[in-house]
């Protein structure tokens, strides 16, 4: 407990500190040091890839069990990630001067705190995906016990017996799956509102004709909608195959959803600069 509590509350003091203590005028760069925004950005897009690619290797690392529900959590768990992975690099600004770091500090100091949330988030996925394709490897074998299911090999950085029920193992795994797939979308919806900023949307809004400002509000409460609706997922379902299936098709509809709504902004914005 104290190894997680202890880099959370440093976090949590760390950016109370950045956005009420250090000055708004950027004389802040004369106490640190300053950030290579270009840099920065090149590695965040080298670490998302690492992370989701974490969750690929995986699934690839599990021993195969021969029956349609493993090979539907398999590759419906490859196709999520595949689209979480589409989501990041449409959504995140790929030059500096459309990232939070250049237009405000206390925006770039929440994105960078954010950004951890971020990626235990995709950690967590791949850790639901394991233990999706584990449960049917236990399902299948006749010579352990139904009680317990034990995980040997890797799973992840670790690994380990479990305590828990066969029950109560599936519904945790549903669980941690839903939680994370969940966090890893409301994640991307805020660290994409925070690269554009507050005033800045809101004058998009002020300066859209009616029917786009109703598309635009449309797609972003549809958005929150699906992330909420992927966050209970496990109350209604701990099937580890229709869980995976749902989620890859959650994962795709955000994506048309994001794209719906960068294509109505870059409407605005043609329209504007004409």
């Amino acid at each position: 407990i104290l190894t997680l509590a202890g880099p959370v509350i440093y976090q949590i003091l760390w950016t109370i500190r950045g956005i009420f203590l250090f000055p708004s005028d950027g004389s802040h760069t004369k106490i640190i040091v300053p950030v290579n925004v270009d840099f920065t950005i090149h590695r965040n897009m080298e670490w998302t890839m690492l992370m989701l690619g974490e969750s690929i290797f995986s699934l690839l690392v599990e021993e195969i069990t021969e029956t349609d529900g493993f090979y539907i959590t398999f590759y419906c768990g490859l196709l999520c990630v595949i689209n979480l992975e589409y989501i990041h690099f449409t959504s995140q600004p790929m030059v500096a001067e459309r990232h939070a770091l250049v237009d405000s500090k206390n925006r770039a100091i929440v994105v960078m705190s954010i950004q951890y949330l971020y990626s235990a988030s995709m950690v967590g996925l791949g850790a639901g995906l394991t233990l999706f394709l584990k449960s049917f490897a236990k399902a299948a074998s006749k010579k352990r016990r139904l009680v317990e299911l034990a995980f040997e090999g890797r799973f992840l950085a670790a690994g380990g017996a479990s305590l828990y029920s066969a029950y109560e193992m599936k519904e945790r795994s549903a669980i941690v799956f839903c939680v994370s797939l969940g966090m890893v979308l409301l994640c991307v919806d805020i660290l994409q509102f925070l690269h554009v900023g507050f005033r800045r949307s809101f004058r998009a809004l002020e300066r859209s004709s009616f029917n786009m400002r109703v598309g635009i509000v449309f797609f972003v409460v549809m958005r929150w909608a699906l992330i909420a609706f992927v966050f209970t997922l496990w109350i209604w379902t701990t099937t580890p195959d229709i869980l995976a299936a749902i989620g890859m098709g959650s994962a795709l509809i955000y994506s048309m959803f994001l794209l719906a709504t960068q294509k109505l902004t870059q409407e605005k914005e043609a329209e504007h600069h004409h």
